[in-house]
């Protein structure tokens, strides 16, 4: 039995120093759980900040670009009808009707880009009716595409005039037979 309880101790002695160790083994992992608790979370914290502003960042560059498209198609067409609008003399807006034939710059001469144009100014006018802080853009813009149909309601009166030929209503009547 003195052997046994030798044994005993020994190995009481033993689990003692496994426990003292693995308690030395725990608390330090609790230590460097802590320490990296400190300073992760408030990384993680700033990462999650940084995301949200990055996610803000990219919704106003897409609507800037989308901006400056509009602005730039909607300037080529509202320089085309500046210059059609100043060549033609007699030009009355509120009228929608030219006393003028129009010259060179007109929209026969390329009409596929400029209905193009005036379909890129009416998605603009839709855009920035959208975002209220371009209201007087939109007004500019509205005007400038009622401008356009008028040019364009011009050149095809024009084309109309130049392709019809003016009957002699003499002539119109004597070649009738008698069944109408």
């Amino acid at each position: 039995e003195e052997e046994w309880l030798k044994n005993f101790k020994a190995n009481t002695k033993k689990s003692e120093q496994l426990r003292e160790a693995i308690e030395t083994i725990t608390d330090r992992f609790q230590a460097r759980l802590t320490s990296l608790q400190e300073n992760v979370l408030p990384m993680h914290e700033v990462n999650g900040r940084l995301q949200i502003k990055q996610k803000n960042i990219q919704r106003l560059i897409k609507t800037i670009d989308t901006t400056i498209q509009f602005y730039g198609r909607t300037n080529e067409l509202e320089t085309s009808i500046r210059y059609l609008s100043d060549r033609i003399p007699n030009f009355y807006v509120d009228r929608f009707y030219f006393f003028a034939l129009l010259e060179d710059g007109n929209p026969s001469h390329d009409l596929e880009s400029y209905l193009e144009n005036m379909e890129c100014l009416q998605q603009a006018i839709q855009f920035f009716e959208s975002h209220p802080n371009y209201q007087n853009q939109t007004e500019n813009m509205k005007l400038n595409l009622e401008t356009g149909y008028t040019v364009l309601e011009s050149e095809y009166r024009s084309v109309v005039q130049k392709n019809t030929i003016q009957a002699d209503p003499v002539v119109v009547i004597e070649s009738l037979d008698d069944q109408y």
